[in-house]
């Protein structure tokens, strides 16, 4: 796994995450997986902030290993923003973006789920 974040200037912060995994069983690897993740957030002042998150997965599997039918292949991309506003201290506005796409046969990520969101968030 490496992990790795930077904050160029005070209100800019970027991160970025790449994990790797894998399960040997019976002396053959069973299956690897790769997840990459990038993630920016900005915060205008103490009211105001947008983030933007891109994640990356992929799975190779040795079909023959499983109990059941397995794709040998899959994988998924999906990107996530939000736009967050503190209306005062207890009070909070958000609108946010998702996009999620699968892999398909020709190695491509096309949309398969977008979703766009509003929420307000009131402390009692």
């Amino acid at each position: 796994m490496f992990t790795s974040s930077i904050r160029p200037n005070t209100h800019l912060g970027l991160a970025a995450n790449i994990d790797h995994e894998w399960l040997n069983v019976q002396g053959s690897q069973l299956y690897t997986a790769e997840i990459d993740r990038l993630k920016a957030s900005y915060i205008f002042n103490a009211r105001s902030l947008a983030r933007i998150v891109l994640q990356k997965n992929n799975v190779n599997r040795t079909a023959w290993l499983y109990s059941v039918p397995v794709d040998p292949r899959d994988g998924d991309f999906t990107l996530s923003a939000l736009y967050g506003y503190r209306i005062n201290w207890q009070t909070t506005f958000y609108v946010g973006y998702g996009d999620f796409r699968l892999l398909d046969e020709n190695n491509r990520f096309p949309p398969n789920r977008r979703a766009l969101f509003m929420k307000a968030s009131y402390a009692f």
